[in-house]
């Protein structure tokens, strides 16, 4: 994803899913580091790096940069997935199923995340303030 490109922001009902990851506060131009932890922790684990979710607690117009809370972890498919992962250490959360505004992300590499943030969180404080 580059500086250029366009995204759709989504809702829908999404949800009813079992996490593994970390919770990062503060500012969101100082995540990636905690992206490429959970990144290299999956990947190491042999999970995949596609199923990882970033879930953002608040809106960084209300919120001082300071303050804001993300957790981004990897979603599993079942119990043995989430044991497997929690030898590291990491917050297990469950997301339970509900009204979502998302975007579909592709982790490629770290000038992914490094770039795509720049389009996409624009985009989804957008839409989340206008819904409410």
């Amino acid at each position: 994803m580059g500086v250029f490109s366009t995204v759709e922001v989504q809702t829908r009902q999404e949800g009813g899913y079992e996490l593994s990851g970390i919770f990062h506060c503060g500012s969101h131009s100082n995540i990636s580091e905690t992206f490429y932890d959970i990144v290299a922790r999956a990947d190491s684990k042999g999970f995949d790096t596609n199923n990882i979710v970033s879930i953002y607690f608040n809106n960084p117009k209300q919120v001082p940069t300071d303050s804001l809370l993300t957790f981004i972890g990897v979603v599993f498919k079942d119990s043995s997935e989430l044991a497997a992962l929690s030898l590291d250490g990491l917050t297990q959360i469950s997301l339970p199923k509900g009204d979502t505004i998302y975007l579909d992300f592709i982790y490629k590499n770290k000038m992914s995340h490094a770039v795509g943030p720049i389009v996409i969180y624009n985009a989804l404080f957008l839409v989340s303030t206008e819904k409410g």
